[in-house]
């Protein structure tokens, strides 16, 4: 009789750990999601500020492969002067939605962190920053980058 306590009490032991071991799974699955976005904003907006610098080609310079092979540096300056030119300077940019993922339509097989940040410049008060970044060789940079009329929050 001592031995079937015994084994119910494990029993009930094992059952107790389980949902605490999932628990713990997805609470270091949130922590990693997390700071893969942190980290994932922090290289944007440090490219963003290279942008605002009007520092084109070192901005090219920090972009993954994909986005370099996609144009020259000398054309990413052009086009990344004249987006300057018809916004203007920023005034104002908050992040307000960031995206994970692993698969882009038409884009490599990696992970990506789509980051959406609504802005405002002198010219263009109201539009989103879409901040595409793609984790290579351990770092993430940008593999696109859009301005758009704002969508709404």
């Amino acid at each position: 009789m001592n031995r079937i306590p015994a084994i119910l009490a494990a029993a009930i032991l094992v059952a107790a750990a389980a949902p605490n071991r999932l628990l713990a799974q997805e609470v270091g699955e949130k922590a990693a999601a997390a700071s893969r976005e942190e980290a994932a904003r922090e290289a944007a907006e440090a490219w963003l500020s290279l942008i605002a610098a009007e520092k084109y080609e070192e901005s090219w310079n920090e972009a993954s492969s994909h986005f370099r092979a996609a144009m020259t540096a000398a054309d990413w300056a052009r086009a990344a002067a004249s987006v300057a030119g018809q916004t203007g300077a920023l005034l104002s940019r908050r992040l307000s939605e960031a995206r994970y993922t692993t698969a882009l339509p038409g884009a490599p097989a990696g992970e990506y962190i789509v980051l959406i940040y609504s802005s405002s410049f002198g010219h263009a008060p109201d539009v989103q920053e879409l901040v595409t970044m793609i984790l290579e060789d351990g770092r993430w940079r940008v593999i696109g980058y859009f301005v758009r009329p704002a969508q709404g929050d």
